[in-house]
Parts: structure tokens; sequence; C-alpha cells
């Protein structure tokens, strides 16, 4: 398959993405009663939410898809392997200042940095399936150890805030 048509099926595979995001959103908006106008940014958020996700669930497959077709260029995947240990350290960084916010003074810097983190500790799960799939994928056992090791954090991270959540609302 020549370069253009790889470059073509990605694209692709990312439109698709999009528009059955779109799609799912207008119909869950559509579909949505009179409460939805009483609270507007609230389904606005949820809609963001369902987008993003439905989004970054789909647009796996192109994303396999174009790491396959990267396998040969060995300089693409350490740099994928740096962006992986760079993510999983920002993850990383992010749980540490939501847990230490959650005992700093009222007025700590904390409180603004923790709003930050709580939008990254969101964006974990698509991160940790991308590189769960770019380390099955990755040609060369360095990478792929990096990747599946970023992958198994972010992962677990996510647990550790949804476990933080539920704490927090029980207690």
């Amino acid at each position: 398959m020549k370069r253009a048509a790889k470059v073509g099926v990605v694209v692709a595979g990312y439109v698709g993405a999009f528009a059955i995001a779109a799609v799912v959103v207008a119909v869950s908006a559509f579909t949505s009663g009179p409460d939805r106008s009483a609270s507007s940014g609230m389904a606005a958020f949820g809609d963001m939410i369902l987008f993003i996700g439905v989004f970054g669930f789909l647009a796996l497959v192109p994303t396999c898809a174009g790491l396959i077709f990267l396998r040969p260029y060995a300089w693409f995947w350490r740099a994928l392997a740096l962006a992986a240990v760079t993510c999983m350290t920002t993850e990383v960084l992010a749980i540490t200042v939501y847990v230490a916010e959650r005992t700093a003074a009222p007025a700590s810097w904390l409180h603004a940095w923790s709003a930050l983190a709580v939008l990254r500790l969101l964006g974990a799960p698509l991160v940790a399936g991308t590189c769960l799939i770019a380390g099955v994928v990755a040609p060369d056992p360095m990478s792929r150890r990096v990747l599946l090791i970023s992958a198994v954090v972010e992962a677990g991270v996510f647990v550790g805030v949804v476990a933080l959540w539920i704490q927090s609302r029980a207690g």
C-alpha cells in the first residue's frame, strides 16, 4: 500500500470516528427532556464528555492502523516511548497535586493546579488505551516495555482517582 493510501485510511478512520461521535451526541441531545434546558451548562459538559469518550474509543482503530503503518520507523518508536514517559510523568504529578490539594490550606495555590490536574486525570483512560495498543504494536522490546509500563501506570492512577472519588462521596 502506498504512503498516500495509508494516510487516507487513517484520516478516514478519524473522520468516521468524529462523525459517529457527533451523531451519538446529537441523538443524546435530541432525546433529552426538559431538565436539559434547565441545566444547559451541565448538559453541555456531559455532551462534551460523551463526545470525547465515543470519539476516543472509536479513534483507537485508526490509531492502531497508523501505528502498524509506522512499525518500520525506529525513530518514531523512540519518540513515542519518550512521549509516553512524559505523559506518565504528568499523570503522576497530576495525582500528586490532586491528593495534596485535599489537605492544603483553603487559599493554597494547589487549588488552582488541582483543577488542571483533574482534567489531566480524566484523559487517563484514553492515554492508557493508546499506550497499550502502541505497546502491543511496537516492533522493538525497549519501546514495547516503556509503552506497556506507561499504560499500566495511567490505568492504575485512574483507578486510584476513581477510588478516591468514591471514597469522598461515601464518607
